[in-house]
């Protein structure tokens, strides 16, 4: 457009406003060739850009590891924390109180029995393929099979939750007399090989996706990070 042109099309849109502004009729002028610009009877609607779709990870098996155990209801590797589902813990400060009526901290108790069981090593949870960090509720596995929520119900050092799938290991447990069920223990825990009881971690061994994992429909519940 040349400085000509640019000089015409500037006096009119600044009549235009003029005449916007006194209240005369205002004639728009244009060069030859060029459309005047269209008349709204109401003014322009903004229109949102279309939201992206929410795309979701394929749930997979995924290995953690090493892990901590927080309580009898979690787990933790670096920056992930799996909430076992259908899981119960016992509190650290609870007391319980045994057939013979010896009150005594089994929470505390509790906390050591499962950190003996796992011992830092690797699990494998259900989690969104991509995840690196946040908070989860799912089920995990031993890497050498098992089920880990209900190994925990099974040990006596967690609670089943109620209507999840451990009634039946907290069944047992109570029947058999072990972890908090069973009577007051009189003696510290016995030392055992293995890396000592710490919530210090060795490096991150948190994999991928499982080499041959399949997808699975058993989606986590994300919770708060």
């Amino acid at each position: 457009m040349t400085r000509r042109w640019a000089a015409i099309l500037g006096v009119a849109a600044a009549t235009a406003v003029c005449g916007a502004a006194t209240g005369r009729e205002v004639r728009v002028i244009t060069a030859p060739g060029l459309t005047p610009p269209p008349r709204f009877e109401d003014a322009p609607e903004r229109i949102a850009p279309p939201t992206p779709p929410v795309t979701t990870a394929p749930i997979v098996a995924r290995r953690l590891g090493p892990v901590v155990v927080e309580d009898g209801a979690a787990v933790r590797s670096r920056r992930m924390r799996v909430r076992l589902a259908g899981v119960a813990a016992i509190e650290r400060d609870e007391t319980c109180r045994d057939p013979s009526d010896v009150e005594w901290p089994c929470g505390a108790r509790a906390l050591v029995g499962l950190r003996r069981m796992v011992r830092l090593r690797p699990v494998d949870c259900l989690l969104p393929q991509d995840a690196r960090s946040g908070s989860f509720e799912t089920t995990c596995a031993f890497v050498a099979g098992g089920d880990l929520g209900e190994a925990f119900v099974a040990s006596g050092w967690a609670r089943a939750a109620p209507g999840g799938p451990y009634a039946e290991a907290e069944a047992t447990a109570r029947r058999d007399g072990r972890g908090v069920w069973g009577v007051a223990p009189t003696l510290a825990p016995a030392a055992t090989s293995g890396p000592p009881i710490s919530d210090e971690l060795p490096p991150d061994l948190t994999t991928a996706p499982l080499p041959g994992a399949a997808e699975t429909s058993a989606a986590p519940t994300p919770l708060g990070r």
